[in-house]
């Protein structure tokens, strides 16, 4: 051991001399050098295992801050892609909804126009077989009084009023009118047969207040028609090679007034009547 070389008073059962206590000390002092410098080492190796540690753990915590801001940049770019991700979606539902309400508003309006149309078809189809009902009723009844005249049947009318309905037909259908217009038609129709071929043939019974031009050709005058009503002959044209009338009008002052006119004839060189227009009453 060290201390063997220690020079001890009880080994030498003496006191030590001032060199071998001299040199004592200085072993001695040697000897915790080695130890101060054995135990600085070890704390400088302890020191430098815990700087490298530290390097270490510095080190990694650089890494993990490098990775925390790479994650946060990465997070904070996911977040804002999220955000418009959230963005995107809240427009196109919120698009998707107004286009939603408006096909159900237009739905309802379609629905409640169908309903309309509905109702409006049904009360067709009802009036068309109301209609259609009448109408063979009428038909049935139609046929039924017909078949009462063509067999003799029917139920005699006794003494007419005019008016009394009775049918007739203008090739258009079925039509109804009443026996006094049917008289009047009848009297108004061989009246005007009657007031043409008296005109034509000149039938007046008298003449009165004649005026004549230098010619002695009739201008006008006031007549009696056969039938004693009054009337007024008036001359239209003359012909102005012959003396004679073209064209005249003569009014007949009856129940109903009538005017019966001979439109201008056409007459050849001799004055002879070559065109007469038919005669009109109005």
């Amino acid at each position: 051991m060290e201390t063997d070389h220690l020079l001890l008073r009880g080994d030498l059962g003496r006191t030590p001399t001032f060199a071998e206590s001299e040199a004592n000390l200085k072993y001695l002092e040697r000897v915790s050098l080695a130890e101060a410098a054995a135990a600085s080492a070890a704390t400088a190796s302890a020191a430098s295992t815990a700087a490298a540690t530290a390097r270490d753990a510095a080190g990694a915590s650089q890494i993990a801050s490098a990775q925390s801001k790479s994650d946060s940049a990465a997070s904070a770019t996911q977040a804002v892609a999220a955000r418009q991700g959230a963005e995107t979606a809240r427009d196109t539902a919120t698009a998707q909804a107004g286009i939603a309400t408006t096909q159900a508003a237009s739905a309802t309006t379609s629905a409640t126009t169908a309903t309309s149309q509905a109702g409006t078809a049904t009360t067709q189809a009802g009036n068309a077989a109301t209609s259609a009902a009448a109408a063979a009723g009428s038909a049935a009844a139609a046929a039924a009084a017909n078949s009462a005249i063509a067999n003799g049947t029917a139920t005699d009318a006794g003494t007419l009023t005019g008016a009394e309905t009775i049918p007739a037909s203008r090739g258009a259908g079925l039509l109804q009118t009443t026996v006094a217009k049917i008289r009047d038609y009848l009297t108004g129709f061989w009246l005007n047969m009657r007031l043409k071929a008296w005109v034509a043939s000149s039938s007046f019974a008298s003449l009165s207040s004649v005026t004549r031009d230098s010619n002695n050709v009739l201008l006008s005058a006031n007549i009696t028609w056969p039938d004693g009503t009054s009337g007024v002959f008036t001359t239209d044209a003359v012909n102005g090679v012959t003396p004679a009338i073209d064209a005249y009008h003569v009014t007949y002052f009856g129940t109903t007034t009538k005017t019966v006119t001979q439109p201008a004839v056409t007459r050849d060189a001799n004055g002879s009547v070559t065109v007469q227009p038919a005669i009109t009453i109005s």
